[in-house]
């Protein structure tokens, strides 16, 4: 019989006789109320989740191909040290609030080439935003007409960023230091300025530190990845306000049915409040897959960052005016594409890799592996007779 007695909550909750997270060094209850907090017995290790497997001759399913080619090389942080404990942070879950659930409980598993493929793919949007002005989780017209002074920066230096060479590298990862230093202090000054008031002022900062967490996590400069892992925290709990921020704001933002159904008679307000709603929905999961993903490079494990409801459609999401949104909406109610991230399969037999655009292509990649999703886009390109492939975070028709 083991000897092992599970570990109690903290010193400052026992006393207060409220629920502990058990989260080592300090847990969240601490955390918000500045306690010090000791435990009597440290909390047990966090459950191994989304185990890397080593790859193998079982691994020649994902090699590179016509539709999904895998990511070439890149800096792999598992190699590295941990700069900061990694339960000085967790993934916010808004629908599952069990901290200790894992995605082994569903069998889940994420391949060494699925992840490079997701990193591959988020840094190219990073890089499709300067082109396009748009991502998958940031809209062309979010901020339309007043483009807040955090995006500015992000853009500007994501800009740069692309733009480097070994003579301007130093000076370039200088002003993204600068930039990120701005942003988390003008948005932690208490009752400042800085504050957000709106879900576009939340989206903005969480918005703005991801895009430059995506370059500098994955970048390979060993302080670039030291400085961003720092900003971790923040962006869990930005991400987290964020998310508190549209439920209060949209309390049908996870509604059983999506807001754009009476899209047909909608006004120019109503547009933009979807937008401004699948916005957040999309940067929750990409902050959240984000952070997920670099844990699981990095250590072999992850907390489970749980799921949302969100609209997969192409059009609908790159609609760009209120006239081709209504449309986009009225061609494809026929489609239901409002899925929850846990059902993320019952899209491949809902509709074609071309109906879905590259934020839920990705999210079936990451979910279902890339073996799967592969062959569900080489279906769509047999069907349609025309190849399709994703690059560089879209769907392009060949040939």
């Amino acid at each position: 019989m083991s000897t092992t007695t599970r570990a109690k909550a903290c010193r400052s909750c026992i006393k207060s006789k409220r629920r502990c997270t058990r989260e080592y060094p300090i847990c969240k209850r601490c955390t918000t109320k500045q306690l010090n907090c000791h435990y009597d017995r440290l909390p047990p290790k966090p459950t191994p989740q989304a185990r890397l497997h080593t790859p193998s001759a079982t691994d020649a399913s994902l090699s590179p191909s016509a539709s999904l080619a895998p990511a070439p090389e890149i800096f792999q942080p598992q190699n590295l040290p941990p700069i900061i404990p990694p339960d000085t942070f967790s993934l916010s879950n808004p629908t599952n609030p069990d901290p200790f659930f894992t995605p082994e409980d569903l069998g889940l598993s994420i391949s060494h080439a699925t992840l490079k493929f997701y990193v591959r793919e988020i840094r190219s949007w990073a890089s499709q935003w300067i082109s396009h002005g748009r991502t998958p989780f940031i809209h062309s017209h979010l901020y339309h007409p007043h483009l807040p002074a955090s995006i500015q920066d992000a853009y500007s230096g994501c800009t740069l960023y692309f733009a480097r060479n070994a003579r301007n590298e130093a000076l370039t990862f200088q002003i993204l230091e600068a930039h990120v230093e701005k942003l988390v202090r003008v948005n932690t000054s208490c009752g400042g300025d800085g504050e957000p008031s709106s879900v576009q002022e939340h989206l903005a900062r969480v918005q703005a530190l991801l895009i430059s967490l995506i370059l500098r996590l994955f970048d390979g400069d060993v302080r670039q990845r030291a400085m961003a892992e720092l900003q971790l925290p923040t962006l869990e709990r930005w991400t987290r306000e964020m998310w508190a921020g549209a439920l209060a704001a949209f309390p049908g933002i996870q509604a059983d049915e999506e807001g754009r159904a009476d899209a047909a008679g909608a006004g120019e307000e109503e547009w933009r409040g979807w937008v401004v709603q699948e916005s957040a929905r999309r940067t929750w999961l990409t902050a959240n897959m984000t952070l997920s993903v670099y844990l699981t490079m990095k250590q072999g494990w992850s907390g489970c960052p749980g799921g949302l409801k969100f609209d997969a459609s192409r059009a609908v999401w790159e609609a760009p005016s209120l006239w081709l949104w209504s449309k986009a909406c009225k061609d494809t109610q026929k489609v239901d594409l409002w899925v929850d991230t846990w059902d993320i399969g019952s899209l491949m037999k809902r509709c074609g890799a071309e109906d879905v655009d590259a934020f839920g292509r990705l999210l079936l990649v990451i979910s279902l592996g890339l073996e799967k999703a592969e062959a569900w886009i080489e279906a769509g390109r047999e069907k349609e007779g025309t190849p399709l492939v994703v690059c560089g975070g879209e769907v392009v028709e060949m040939g």
